[in-house]
This record gives structure tokens, C-alpha cells and sequence, in this order.
């Protein structure tokens, strides 16, 4: 499980860092940099599965506005039976995206190195034009294959349900931070793992009324289409199939939910989660919230949720809240305790009435 993240010279984070336990619960106000650790996450989930050259992935754009340098680090610690690997990526970033970014790679377990890349400055640093990608991928070792693996196993996520469609025309190992590729991850993920489907099914006939199953059909050369089917109205004998695009911002939102924790079978797998309850209603949030919870530690391997959920809050917000808050000059800083507590009411009404912070 991902156990440290660090961060300097992106947007509000100089020199931060955050610690995460098996399961955390991000609050604070908007703006306070909770989505901005989990972009941060994403950015370094792509380039080291080689999704990307670091050209593409980090841009001087999200520097720190008021600092003059473009140099920026990053960090993330991982705890893996009973191993502990951390990664560094410093980056000297180009101005106007004038050329390739150059990057200085490092990847440690448990105090052995394992890559070194060589800084930007060496004779055989390469061409600095060159679009540069992670060695994570280029080194083809044991240790970093499993390193690969093991960040391949963290599921960043920010569901925006107007993006997510039927028709795809490949199958993604990867779901896309804001679910938009969720028909070609699926496609994907159902095959790995079809004893998932009838559990997956059941779970969604409870709190999707008249919904039966998916189906997959052909909808041209190379296309497939993902159909959500229902039931077949009263006094009807044929069962009802839509698009994705044709249901509602909140059924395609727990299609997604669902399917992330009943296809969550690979060892390891950790969940970042932002804003889950979104387009929801609480009779539909609260069982998922409830089964993820009781998951965590078992087939969830690590669950770290960004929410404004009054029922989180109480149960999670003084034991593993990490509380976040922006300083004037646009710092954020992060603490496991708030700053003040009251007593006699619960956490959620004293976070809502800001006197619990």
C-alpha cells in the first residue's frame, strides 16, 4: 500500500508531504489541495507504467506560481509484503513546453537501489530533446516489473459520469481517472475476472431498480457497445437495453462504483477516491460506502477517500482523517488532527458549521 507521497513545486504543494494508513478519509474546503494529491498520484501512475513521456504527463504550467524555479520532485513510499520501495522523480521542467523535459529517476527497496537514472547535467544523459519515459518500464527486471505491478494496482478516481459511453473500440487494462474509458475497461476486467459477473449483477439488482445485466454486442467493425439491460416492463415480455449515455448521471456512477469493488480481485489493490457520493443519493451511497469499508484490508488492499459524506465523517474523520487547509500565501499544509473539535455535537455537524476544522 501506497504509505508516503511528496511532493514540491506543483500548484500549492512546497515540500509536502502526506502520510496514508490502510484507510484515510481527505476533508477540508474546496481548494485545499485534497484533488491535487490524487492528481499528483495519476501524473506518476502514467509515467511509470510508460503511459507517457514525462513531456507529456508534467507541464510547467503546474509549477509553483510564485516560485521562479521549474525544478520539481516527487516521491511515493510503498509497503509491499513486508518490503518497502521509494521512488523519486526530479524533474527540470522546460518553460513554454519548449522541448523534452529532463528527468533524473530513482527507484530504492528497502535501501538498495535499484534504478538510477543519470541527472540531465552527464555526458550520456542523452539527447534532451528526447521525449523522455520511465526506466520503470525500459529496465526489464525483476524488481521493476514488480514495482510496475504494484503502482499498475492503484486506482485513482474521480467519476464524471457525462463522459462515460457505450461504444469502445478496444479493451483497457487501466480505467481512466474519471472513468471515461469504463466500456473498454470492462470489457477488459469481465473477462479476468467472469466470476465477479453474478455477484457484480445481484449487488446492482439491489439498488438499481429493474436492472438485470450487461450485455456486449457488436456495433461495428472493430466497435463494441456495452448495454446496460432492464427488466421488461409490466405486462411486457422483452427485456429493455440501453446505452450508458441514455441512463442517469447517478446510475452510471454506480455502475462504475459496483464494478470497481466486485472486480477488485488482484492482490494489492489500493483505491484513491474522489467524492464517491457525487450524483448519488444516501440510500445509494451508503450500502457501497458500507461494503468498501468492510473490504478494506481484505480484497481492498488500501482505500484512501476524498468526502463530504456526514456518515464518514463520524466514523472516520478523528481516527484517520487527514484534514487539509490552505494557508494565505496559497500553501498547503496537511495535519492527522483538525485544528479545533467541539464538544458535545458530532464531527459532521461541527465540519458543516466550521467549528471543526
Amino acid at each position: 500500500m501506497l504509505t508516503r507521497l511528496y511532493a514540491d513545486n506543483f500548484r500549492g504543494l512546497i515540500n509536502f508531504e502526506i502520510r496514508f494508513d490502510q484507510m484515510n478519509l481527505l476533508l477540508g474546503e474546496n481548494g485545499s489541495g485534497k484533488s491535487t494529491i490524487f492528481e499528483v498520484l495519476s501524473k506518476l501512475k502514467s509515467f511509470i507504467l510508460g503511459q507517457l513521456p514525462a513531456n507529456e504527463v508534467f507541464s510547467w504550467t503546474d509549477s509553483t506560481r510564485w516560485l521562479s524555479n521549474l525544478n520539481q520532485k516527487f516521491e511515493i513510499e510503498i509497503s509491499y509484503k513486508k518490503n518497502v520501495y521509494l521512488y523519486t522523480l526530479e524533474i527540470e521542467l522546460e518553460p513554454f513546453g519548449i522541448g523534452g523535459n529532463q528527468v533524473l529517476e530513482t527507484l530504492r527497496k528497502n535501501g538498495k537501489q535499484v534504478i538510477q537514472t543519470q541527472p540531465p547535467s552527464a555526458p550520456n544523459a542523452g539527447d534532451p530533446s528526447v521525449p523522455k519515459y520511465s526506466e520503470v518500464v525500459a529496465m526489464k527486471s525483476h524488481e521493476t516489473w514488480l514495482f510496475y505491478q504494484i503502482v499498475k494496482s492503484i486506482i485513482v478516481l474521480g467519476i464524471n459520469p457525462s463522459v462515460i459511453y457505450s461504444e469502445s473500440k478496444t479493451e483497457d487494462q487501466n480505467l481512466a481517472r474519471n472513468a471515461q474509458n469504463f466500456s473498454s475497461w470492462y470489457r477488459f476486467i469481465s473477462n479476468r475476472h467472469q466470476g465477479a459477473l453474478i455477484d457484480l449483477f445481484v449487488a446492482l439488482r439491489k439498488i438499481m431498480p429493474g436492472f438485470n445485466s450487461f450485455s456486449i454486442r457488436e456495433a461495428g467493425e472493430n466497435v463494441r457497445s456495452l448495454k446496460v439491460v432492464f427488466d421488461a416492463p409490466p405486462g411486457t415480455s422483452s427485456a429493455i437495453f440501453f446505452n450508458l449515455e441514455e441512463l442517469s448521471d447517478g446510475q452510471r456512477a454506480l455502475i462504475v462504483l459496483y464494478s470497481l469493488l466486485y472486480f477488485a480481485k488482484d492482490a494489492g489493490i489500493c483505491f484513491f477516491l474522489d467524492e464517491p457520493e457525487n450524483y448519488l443519493s444516501l440510500r445509494e451511497i451508503e450500502p457501497w460506502l458500507n461494503e468498501s469499508m468492510d473490504r478494506c484490508g481484505g480484497e481492498v488492499e488500501q482505500m484512501i477517500i476524498i468526502s463530504h459524506h456526514p456518515e464518514l465523517i463520524d466514523k472516520l474523520a478523528i481516527s484517520k482523517g487527514r484534514w487539509f487547509s490552505r494557508e494565505a500565501s496559497g500553501l498547503v499544509r496537511v495535519s492527522d488532527k483538525p485544528q479545533n473539535t467541539v464538544e458535545g455535537i458530532n464531527v459532521a455537524e461541527g465540519v458543516a458549521r466550521g467549528w471543526v476544522q
